[in-house]
């Protein structure tokens, strides 16, 4: 835990020139998971505030509670960004002025309040900072981070000077940061570092091993942003998704990026019981893969909720809970390269979350009746929703935030993991991103009936096990091509598929021998690999979205 002194004069740890704020006003003792801190009011002349409530002893504050000293309106998650953005090298006093003449200055973390955020666990939540100084000189300063900043495979301490093609990344496990898209090249040659360098560790592998599948946590965080908060939040790396939904393929376990039963990149022999479609050509699985792997791309996310309570004012939100963060796959359904299609579990995670929501709503109350016993949490669901084109690297400059263009009724659904688990999503500048290539039709097949047959060729592009899989050595997100047969057609919402995939390729399109879209795959049994039962939703289901 650490100690945040608060108030007017130069002797606290944050000053604030607001006249309406007293010398000395108050005091935050932070969780060392910056999640949640305990808010003092030092006798304040005007006042210390939280959600609009003034405070008279301690109170426990969450990342995106509306803090309040006399008139100045802050958050924790803003105290923390501040405080990060000051800190010195080597030392704990967090007061110092910005890189003279630069005017760029990046925090990096895994609290929201950071210009780049990295949500990975083992991220501090105010890890280290980016700047570029008078001279041009593009200066890396770790803030004393638990697991450490690393440049070339050396653990850093305070600042370092990089040089063009310095490679960064954070922690032992090795996320990158494409620090140059942010900042651009040094100006040159960077004069030697002044802190001495400590020993190497061992080299980051370029090819992360599987992440343990988590529960989502239920402390609380600052996912989505109050109505006054204008961070944004950029997803940098992930995991693969969370294992939250029975069946979902949501968990990476097993996973060894095996082909299964199927070819890469060569075609099954072709079943002719089926007279094909006038017209279309058959096309081998590595036809397919060139014509389309530029049209689908890796689905971001990052779900959570809203608390609300209805109080005499009305429905007023309280706080925001986290629920985790994931990957999955999209595809590109539109020629003008704006909305793509996917799972509605990639987008709405916290409709199949089960157990992680409950818990949730345990927590909720559990805040919510601290503010007031009466009071009964109102929780809604929200996610930040990213895509990142083929071939590219993690990075704020490569990521389009897109967000939610249609999704079904789900009114009446008792299954919706089987029976409309699709969404379609739009990019938020309804502009085609730099990257993406091509489109998949969702037309093309016509009656795609005959295509469900067990036996049948069928051939898939995603990203099974996310980033784990889909990074190669140069640190590019690749997606993967994979093939096999149709294995059984359960009726009305759902078909068999014999490749094999897991967790992170959930939203993949689904193609027949002629390349044209049959499905979008979704679920499994047997966590994925060789022997897994894989399913995926049928096309009238996307059509059905896209025409409603």
């Amino acid at each position: 835990m650490r100690t945040i002194k608060i108030g007017r004069s130069a002797g606290n740890d944050l000053t604030l020139s607001n006249l309406k704020v007293s010398g000395y006003h108050a005091t935050l003792v932070v969780q060392d998971n910056e999640m949640s801190a305990t808010l003092k009011d030092l006798n304040s002349t005007n006042g210390t505030y939280v959600n609009g409530r003034r405070i008279t002893g301690e109170t426990m504050v969450r990342p995106t509670d509306v803090i309040r000293f006399g008139t100045e309106e802050t958050s924790l998650q803003r105290i923390l960004a501040q405080i990060a953005a000051q800190a010195p090298a080597g030392g704990d006093k967090t007061r110092i002025s910005p890189a003279s003449g630069g005017g760029q200055r990046y925090t990096i973390g895994r609290s929201p309040g950071n210009q780049i955020v990295m949500p990975q666990s083992d991220v501090s939540g105010n890890h280290a900072v980016l700047s570029r100084d008078g001279q041009g000189n593009v200066i890396l300063q770790d803030l004393g981070s638990t697991n450490g900043t690393f440049v070339n495979g050396q653990r850093i301490t305070g600042q370092r000077m990089l040089n063009a093609g310095d490679r960064v990344t954070l922690t032992g496990n090795g996320y990158p940061l494409d620090w140059q898209s942010y900042v651009g090249s040094p100006a040159g040659p960077a004069t030697p570092n002044p802190m001495e360098p400590t020993p190497p560790i061992s080299p980051t592998p370029t090819v992360y091993g599987p992440p343990t599948p988590q529960t989502p946590p239920v402390t609380p965080a600052a996912t989505p942003p109050k109505k006054n908060n204008t961070a944004l939040w950029i997803i940098l790396g992930v995991l693969a998704l969370a294992a939250i939904g029975a069946g979902l393929f949501f968990g990476l376990k097993g996973c060894d990026g095996t082909t299964g039963s199927g070819s890469d990149s060569t075609s099954v022999a072709t079943d002719t019981t089926t007279p094909p479609p006038a017209g279309p050509t058959v096309m081998t699985g590595a036809e397919i893969n060139e014509k389309y792997k530029d049209a689908v791309c890796m689905i971001i996310g990052q779900w959570g909720v809203n608390v609300y309570a209805m109080t005499e004012q009305g429905k007023v939100q309280l706080t925001s809970l986290e629920g985790g963060q994931y990957t999955g796959t999209a595809f590109c359904i539109s020629e003008d390269g704006t909305k793509y299609a996917t799972n509605l579990h990639c987008v709405q995670a916290w409709v199949f979350a089960g157990e992680a929501m409950n818990a949730l709503k345990v927590q909720a109350n559990s805040y919510v009746r601290s503010v007031d016993p009466g009071y009964e949490a109102i929780l809604e669901g929200v996610a930040k929703l990213y895509i990142l084109p083929n071939g590219k690297p993690l990075s704020l400059a490569n990521a389009t935030e897109v967000t939610v263009y249609k999704v079904p009724n789900l009114d009446g659904v008792e299954q919706p993991v089987l029976n409309k688990d699709v969404a379609i999503v739009q990019t938020i500048t309804r502009e085609r991103p730099s990257g993406i290539n091509g489109w998949i039709d969702p037309n093309a097949v016509g009656d795609p009936t005959p295509f469900y047959q067990p036996g049948k060729e069928i051939h898939s592009i995603g990203y099974p096990a996310g980033m784990t899989l889909a990074q190669n050595s140069n640190e590019e997100m690749v997606n993967q091509l994979h093939s096999g047969r149709t294995s059984q057609d359960k009726g009305d919402f759902q078909f068999g598929v014999d490749f094999t995939s897991t967790g992170g390729a959930s939203g993949s399109p689904v193609l027949n021998e002629y390349g044209q879209l049959i499905g979008v795959f979704n679920s499994g049994y047997g966590n994925g690999g060789p022997g897994a039962l894989n399913y995926a939703v049928k096309l009238k289901h996307l059509q059905d979205l896209l025409n409603q």
